[in-house]
């Protein structure tokens, strides 16, 4: 039995749902999920993971867009917290995405 688990959140979004206009929006937006929400900032929520002794993993694909940890087993419910505030409660802030755009 393994003590390692992956726990993610996948997204029916990727590069066929995205116009010239918004190309690379989806790789944009994953990576802005993990600069911060409200509740915890960019370092704090980063720092939760490498705490944890997490593996963060992300990808942006035609159909789908994910985001998601490999964790020990102890820290699956923290990894599900993480995760779900990263997708309701970003902070999206304007500034990092033009960091991010560079």
């Amino acid at each position: 039995m393994t003590n390692l688990f992956s726990v993610g959140v996948y997204v029916g979004s990727g590069s066929r749902h995205e116009t010239l206009a918004t190309t690379g929006i989806s790789y944009a937006l994953r990576h802005m999920l993990t600069r911060g929400t409200r509740s915890h900032s960019a370092a704090n929520w980063n720092g939760e993971i490498e705490n944890m002794g997490a593996r963060l993993h992300g990808d942006s694909q035609r159909e789908q867009t994910s985001l998601g940890m490999t964790v020990f087993r102890g820290d699956v419910g923290r990894a599900v917290k993480l995760l779900g505030s990263a997708f309701t409660d970003a902070t999206l802030d304007a500034s990092e995405f033009e960091l991010l755009k560079q």
